[in-house]
């Protein structure tokens, strides 16, 4: 193509009406994007939660038991003697009750 072909041809495309931004964003909308991704995220942790303790080969105590054939001969408790259990419904502050046992 010559340069004389190529300017006396007329152009391909004319631009009728230029450009307007829009008045506002259309993507993304928060209204449905964050309670989505809560959700999926939530049920996703949930689902590896599960997954991973289902999957693990870690021994403990719950898994021990519900194994008839494997018998548990002891349980070692990792509360020192002489500490109140933590379970045992003292509402006290843990430095009142260590004061107390010693």
């Amino acid at each position: 193509v010559s340069r004389a072909t190529a300017i006396s041809a007329p152009p391909s495309m004319h631009i009728i009406e230029g450009a307007n931004p829009p008045m506002k964003p259309i993507w993304p909308k928060n209204l449905i994007l964050v309670p989505s991704a809560l959700g999926l995220g939530l049920l996703l942790g949930f689902g590896m939660a599960l997954w991973a303790e289902m999957f693990s080969s870690r021994v403990n105590r719950d898994r021990l038991v519900s194994r008839p054939d494997i018998p548990v001969y002891a349980v070692i408790d990792l509360q020192p003697a002489g500490l109140p259990r933590t379970g045992s419904g003292d509402s006290r502050p843990v430095v009142e009750r260590l004061r107390r046992v010693s």
